[in-house]
C-alpha cells in the first residue's frame, strides 16, 4: 500500500512518516510512505496513493479544490486532513475524509486512524485468480481460506470455490499477511472469518472446522491474539 504526506514543513512530515512505519512494522504490513512539500508536487510525480495525509486550513479553499481533484483522479484514495486546531470547514465532507490530525502530531491519534482504515479497507485488495482458461477478479476480503491441492490451490469463498492454477504458497504471497494466517501446511485462513478456536481446530463463521497442525498452533495463536490486541487502537 502507498501513502503520501503533503505538508509544507518537512520536520512534521518526517515525524509522521516514522509513526506510520512503526505502525506498519507492528501490524506486519508492507507500506510505502512518500513525503511532498505540496499537493502540486505529488500530482507532478504522477503516482496513485491509497491514503493521502493533506495539510488543510479552515479557509484553505485552494487545497480543498486540490483534494477534490485527487479524489476525481483516484476515487479509491482516502484522505486524512491535517489542521492547526482540528477544526475544519463543513464543506470538507464531500471528500469523505478518513480522519483528522492536528499539527501536534500524536502517535495515538495516527494509530487510531490507521487502525480504523485497516479494519475497513486493509483486507480489500484486488486479486486475479486464474482457473483453467478463466480469470476471476476477486477482492481478498472475499476469500475465506486457501486449501493446498498438490501443485494447485482451492480458493474457498463464502458460497463458492475456485480451483486455482497456482500453488497455495504463490497465492498466499499475494495476500495481506497480517490478516491471512497459516494453520496447517494445507490451509491458510482469513482471520476475519474466525468464529472461535481451540487446541486442535478453528471454527469459521460459516460453521466449517479446519484443523490446526501441531507445527503451526503456537504461531497461529500468537499472531491472531496479537492482531486482535493491535486493532484495539480504535
Amino acid at each position: 500500500m502507498r501513502i503520501a504526506i503533503c505538508y509544507s514543513q518537512s520536520d512534521y512530515s518526517n515525524e509522521l512518516k516514522k509513526i506510520i512505519y512503526r505502525y506498519a512494522v507492528k501490524m506486519k504490513l508492507e507500506w510505502v510512505v512518500e513525503c511532498y512539500l505540496s499537493v502540486e508536487e505529488m500530482l507532478r510525480a504522477g503516482k496513485k496513493y491509497n491514503i493521502v495525509f493533506l495539510e488543510y486550513g479552515f479557509t484553505d479553499r485552494s487545497r480543498l479544490r486540490t483534494a477534490r481533484k485527487i479524489k476525481a483522479l483516484n476515487p479509491f484514495c482516502s484522505m486524512v486532513l491535517i489542521g492547526s486546531d482540528g477544526v475544519f470547514a463543513g464543506d470538507v465532507f464531500d471528500i469523505s475524509p478518513e480522519g483528522y490530525l492536528t499539527r501536534l502530531v500524536s502517535e495515538e491519534q495516527v494509530y487510531k486512524i490507521l487502525s480504523e482504515y485497516f479494519i475497513k479497507k486493509g483486507s480489500k485488495y484486488p486479486l486475479l485468480i486464474k482457473s483453467r482458461g478463466d480469470t476471476f477478479c476477486l477482492n481478498t476480503s472475499e476469500i475465506v481460506y486457501l486449501e493446498a491441492n498438490n501443485k494447485r490451490c482451492i480458493v474457498h469463498l463464502e458460497e463458492d470455490e475456485i480451483d486455482c492454477n497456482k500453488t497455495m504458497a504463490k497465492v498466499y504471497d499475494d495476500l495481506p499477511k497480517r490478516l491471512f494466517l497459516k494453520i496447517h501446511r494445507a490451509f491458510v485462513i482469513n482471520s476475519q472469518y474466525i468464529d472461535k478456536f481451540n487446541n486442535d481446530s478453528v471454527i469459521l463463521k460459516n460453521g466449517e472446522r479446519l484443523y490446526i497442525s501441531r507445527n503451526y498452533h503456537k504461531s497461529f495463536k500468537e499472531d491472531y491474539i496479537s492482531l486482535i490486541n493491535d486493532l484495539s487502537f480504535r
